[in-house]
């Protein structure tokens, strides 16, 4: 199932600007993951991924899903799983342990939660005439999207019959092309309601997915980069197969560029891969971030997407090596976790140094950097702590201290 997009759920949110009149059970505990993904200093690419996950397992359970309670809980696991895989490598221990626990809370309140109460919703369509205030019912085949996730199309008779909670819920429906309309339902637990969504020709409406590209890593591209793949994955992290490319663009703070899709190709895998990457180089390079690529295309059922992936630019090195104090020469340099955090961005790099004390460091945007480690060594905290500012590339060199006796360098 897909969520519906930043254009639809606009005018979705402009709808449900009330608080919710009933809560569900655990619906604190979804919210505490939410809010804590949203704070931590780890990449979109990571944080999407494992908020498709959480978000799925919520779905499953305030949507009362079959086995909801067998499939919120595999998610919630997967969730966790992505916490200790290859690309969170460079998520800090402290953030790592604080969204494990997150999450774990709300697999715990889930676990004994009871099951959620759901009423009857019948979704009624119609095409709406602005000029003469006429509405008609929109037949077969208009998407229904409820809260955001597809539930399914309208029968002959332009209506679908759905399944919710009690409380307030965000109604949209599309048909593919550029009719949209949006609403908003209460629902009372055990009370069979209706609710009215006009179709207007004011908007395209595109199903939600989220968009990666395979030469992003930790939301940073290098600069010496020669190929630029990218995905659209759904909410069940499925490829998205696509039959057009509508339009790509990059964005550059307030500059966009123009319509680049004549440079892509969608492949029949999915893939959507780049014929001139030193033309996106060059528009890079004349740009100051941060940046983002934004892809609009259609699918082999002629579904819409609209998505957006934000980067930076890794432009130069940063060769770093940490030295022991004089005080204690013989402290072992090799196997300290060391992080660097771009302080705009808030973009975490990690690595480990070798027996010498030496980083060895991905190409980073420009901009200032803090660098922190530290160590036990005969019962002793050392400490290392060091700044730069990379706009070329640069060796630091930062001497480990205990606390009262040294400093930041």
């Amino acid at each position: 199932m897909s969520r519906i997009s930043r254009a639809c759920m606009l005018a979705v949110a402009l709808l449900t600007t009330a608080p919710t009149l009933f809560a569900i059970p655990c619906e604190g505990e979804f919210s505490d993951v939410r809010r804590a993904l949203n704070e931590a200093p780890i990449g979109q690419g990571s944080r999407d991924k494992i908020l498709m996950k959480v978000t799925n397992a919520w779905s499953q359970y305030a949507r009362g899903k079959n086995q909801w309670d067998k499939n919120a809980q595999k998610q919630l696991q997967d969730a966790i799983q992505l916490l200790s895989g290859p690309q969170t490598k460079t998520i800090p221990a402290a953030t790592i342990t604080k969204l494990r626990d997150r999450i774990t809370a709300l697999s715990t309140c889930l676990t004994g939660a009871p099951t959620v109460i759901l009423s009857s919703v019948q979704v009624k369509v119609f095409l709406y005439d602005d000029e003469t205030a006429v509405k008609t019912p929109a037949g077969a085949g208009a998407v229904v999207l409820f809260d955001g996730v597809e539930e399914g199309t309208t029968g002959s008779d332009g209506t679908l019959t759905v399944k919710a909670a009690e409380g307030q819920h965000a109604v949209a429906a599309q048909q593919y092309g550029s009719r949209s309309g949006a609403a908003a339902v209460t629902v009372v637990a055990g009370v069979p309601t209706s609710v009215e969504v006009l179709l207007r020709s004011s908007a395209a409406v595109y199903l939600g997915s989220n968009l990666y590209a395979d030469e992003i890593a930790d939301g940073v591209l290098p600069s010496t980069f020669t190929t630029l793949t990218l995905r659209l994955i759904d909410d069940d992290e499925k490829q998205i197969r696509l039959k057009r490319i509508v339009d790509v663009r990059l964005i550059a703070g307030q500059a966009t560029s123009d319509s680049l899709a004549s440079l892509f190709v969608a492949q029949t895998d999915g893939r959507i891969t780049t014929t001139n990457a030193s033309a996106i180089k060059t528009w890079l390079d004349d740009h100051f971030g941060p940046y983002a690529v934004e892809l609009t295309a259609i699918d082999d059922a002629s579904r819409s997407y609209n998505a957006r992936l934000g980067f930076e630019v890794g432009r130069y090195r940063a060769t770093a090596s940490l030295h022991a104090p004089s005080s204690a020469p013989a402290l072992p340099v090799g196997g300290l976790n060391t992080t660097l955090t771009h302080a705009s961005t808030r973009l975490v790099f990690s690595s480990v140094t070798d027996a010498t004390g030496a980083l060895t460091l991905p190409l980073l945007p420009e901009g200032f950097y803090l660098i922190q480690a530290e160590t036990l060594y005969n019962g002793n905290l050392y400490l290392a702590r060091g700044a730069v500012f990379l706009n070329g590339d640069r060796t630091v060199t930062i001497t480990l201290f205990k606390p009262g006796q040294g400093g930041a360098q």
